[in-house]
């Protein structure tokens, strides 16, 4: 039985730990370390990830609500793309094998075509933060969810959770005689997971005398309210999804015609990507259809693209 946090890691047998003697081996010779946590809704998917993220780190924290400008949130855990630019920016409050959790991940790195500007963006992210020795754990329902760049040639390893803090763990190799990765058992990892969160007592933890919530860390003006990870990052995520359904609401229901995409298009010439042949490029129209919520799918901005090239020949971007 192998000692871990507030419960208990079964060695031999159907748990097994080496995942973490494995994990561990790669961050002390500074090879990057990208997880997928999977599974359905309630199985402690985000509560693996941060329990792993403390195991591994120990400056590993959330900030409290209210939320600070994510361009200057040193938490670890993101919601959105500024923060994660933050983290590994140039004023980066982290260090080399210092541990970001990405939570809620299909909306900022979800499967909607690699040409789209913020999947470009989001990739490259990706990129900075393996090159700076960070460790990414990105929590999905499903790998399928992941854009194909992040999914099939950047994860290392994929917990794949199926009951409460169980998981069945899968590394990820890319043969040369292989077009795709494919996974390799691990065995399965078992992590004890805490009480449920109590929203109308600000608890997060299954010990209401919880000496971190009450004493070590309790404030004087709200002595009561928890300051464990658990409990911050309960009230973070309630905040962020009030945000993202505000942002639904503003989004206007009524869309483009074809005729006013195009339209769209042409007003916004200037922002047009041609070619040496002088054709547009397609991913120009992409990027100028998505940045106005319009449908950005290729098949959809290529109809659009010949359309405009057949009708205006002799048009040109004034840059």
């Amino acid at each position: 039985m192998h000692s871990y946090r507030n419960g208990a890691v079964l060695k031999g047998g159907k748990y097994s730990t080496k995942i973490i003697d494995e994990i561990s081996s790669k961050l002390n010779r500074n090879k990057s370390v990208v997880i997928n946590i999977t599974g359905p809704p309630g199985v402690g998917k985000t509560w693996l990830g941060l329990s792993f993220a403390e195991f591994f780190d120990d400056k590993f924290h959330i900030l409290d609500v209210p939320a600070p400008d994510p361009r200057e949130d040193s938490g670890q855990v993101c919601f959105d793309r500024e923060h994660i630019m933050h983290l590994v920016g140039e004023h980066s409050p982290l260090k080399r094998g210092q541990v970001i959790v990405l939570d809620e991940a299909h909306f900022g790195i979800g499967a909607r075509g690699f040409q789209n500007r913020d999947q470009v963006e989001i990739v490259n992210l990706i990129a900075a933060i393996r090159s700076k020795g960070y460790m990414l754990i990105i929590v999905t329902l499903h790998s399928s969810m992941l854009d194909k760049i992040p999914r099939e040639y950047v994860t290392n390893y994929e917990f794949s959770v199926y009951d409460e803090g169980i998981a069945r763990v899968y590394s990820r190799f890319f043969p040369t005689f292989a077009k795709k990765a494919f996974n390799k058992s691990k065995g399965v990892l078992k992590v004890c997971l805490p009480g449920g969160y109590e929203a109308a007592t600000d608890t997060g933890c299954d010990n209401p005398d919880c000496l971190e919530c009450k004493f070590m860390k309790a404030k004087e003006e709200n002595p009561d309210r928890c300051y464990n990870i658990r409990a911050i990052y309960e009230r973070r995520k309630v905040e962020f999804i009030n945000k993202m359904s505000q942002k639904d609401d503003s989004i206007p229901t009524k869309k483009r015609t074809r005729e006013e995409r195009i339209s769209l298009l042409l007003e916004n010439k200037d922002l047009w990507n041609i070619n040496r042949k002088g054709n547009i490029l397609l991913s120009s129209i992409q990027t100028i259809l998505a940045d106005n919520g319009e449908p950005s799918g290729e098949n959809t901005a290529r109809s659009l693209k010949n359309q405009i090239e057949a009708d205006h020949p002799d048009i040109a971007p004034s840059n």
